[in-house]
């Protein structure tokens, strides 16, 4: 997992980066989400911490399976592992069921189709209201990915913070889009491309997906405006969002 973290590190450019957290708990997530919107945050915002080439830095030892960090270094995979955990357990249901899927917070994996189904109909969450959808994913096999910026919020002295973390500040992604889902063959990719595309925002969508002209993706901005890629309209279905 720490390998394929660094080649998507140098495919994105450093907007992907699993270094990120102490500057995630700079701007106050240093604690669960629970506790944060129980007791709140103490600290006032501090500097963020650009990393810059932090991970480049880190060597793999696989001859005795070791990573050798840099002093103050710490991974934290986070979304990237647990998109692999949903493929791998959702292949480990394959061998028991013609189709199957699993969902992990925000990441899913299909094997196959439903009985007498097209596609997987997967519904695309409203970020501004997590009780409405504003769309359905019609996918086939493979993975969907959602990142987000307003499912983790909390107030940090004067400032509205949030858990997705920009590598070129070291503070939180100030981006025009509040989530983008993005469908690809495998759960790693869609995970990685989703927050590279969110942290990039419209301005550098088209440049990011180019890198990979596997993968589909749907932005949503503030006014839940949908964007997308051109294979975008085929996946949901629907007509009237705009390609980025």
């Amino acid at each position: 997992m720490v390998q394929q973290a660094g080649e998507f590190t140098e495919e994105t450019d450093g907007l992907f980066d699993p270094t990120m957290l102490a500057a995630l708990e700079a701007a106050g997530y240093d604690k669960s989400m629970d506790d944060i919107r129980a007791q709140g945050v103490a600290a006032q915002p501090r500097s963020g911490y650009p990393t810059g080439a932090a991970f480049r830095a880190i060597q793999l030892d696989e001859i005795n399976l070791a990573i050798h960090l840099p002093l103050g270094t710490r991974i934290d995979l986070g979304g990237i592992a647990k998109g692999w955990i949903a493929e791998q357990a959702a292949l480990l249901l394959a061998e028991y069921a013609a189709a199957c899927a699993v969902s992990a917070g925000g990441d899913l994996f299909a094997v196959g189709l439903p009985a007498d189904e097209a596609d997987w109909p997967i519904g695309l969450e409203d970020p501004r209201d997590p009780d409405r959808d504003l769309t359905t994913l019609h996918i086939g096999p493979g993975a969907v990915a959602t990142s987000s910026i307003t499912k983790r919020r909390w107030q940090q002295g004067r400032r509205q913070q949030h858990h997705i973390i920009d590598p070129r500040t070291g503070s939180p992604a100030d981006t025009d889009w509040l989530s983008v889902s993005v469908i690809a063959p495998h759960a790693t990719l869609a995970e990685v491309y989703a927050k590279a595309l969110l942290i990039g925002g419209s301005r550098a969508a088209e440049d990011i997906a180019a890198r990979r002209p596997e993968i589909t993706y749907l932005a949503v901005d503030q006014s839940g405006q949908l964007w997308g890629s051109a294979q975008a309209g085929e996946a949901t279905h629907v007509v009237g969002f705009e390609y980025a």
